[in-house]
């Protein structure tokens, strides 16, 4: 059973388009956004490139598979699916109180 509370704030990190429920690059989002100022929270650096904050680029996907290298996840692709954005969210409930979720975008609805 999934834990309510995980499930209610892994929507920071999922493409408002109910049909993309993986990002990858060249997406563009809010969930983009909130991955790239979640993973610093989770000792990961983001190389900056000088495009968008809002899209999903080589450098964000290389931050997200140095994430999930890190925190150990079965899959480590660069992709934000169902079981990165639970350990993202896990994590950031691991180190800080619910409150850091205001530092991200509210997702799109």
């Amino acid at each position: 059973m999934i834990d309510p509370l995980l499930s209610r704030y892994q929507w920071y990190f999922r493409h408002s388009d109910d049909d993309h429920d993986v990002l990858d690059i060249g997406d563009r989002s809010i969930a983009c956004t909130n991955v790239r100022r979640a993973l610093p929270m989770l000792d990961v650096e983001v190389v900056a490139e000088l495009s968008a904050e809002n899209l999903y680029d080589q450098s964000l996907k290389d931050a997200v598979k140095a994430f999930q290298t890190k925190y150990r996840h079965r899959v480590a692709d660069g992709l934000v699916g169902p079981g990165t954005r639970a350990l993202l969210v896990s994590e950031l409930f691991h180190r800080y109180p619910v409150q850091i979720f205001a530092r991200l975008k509210r997702p799109e609805m």
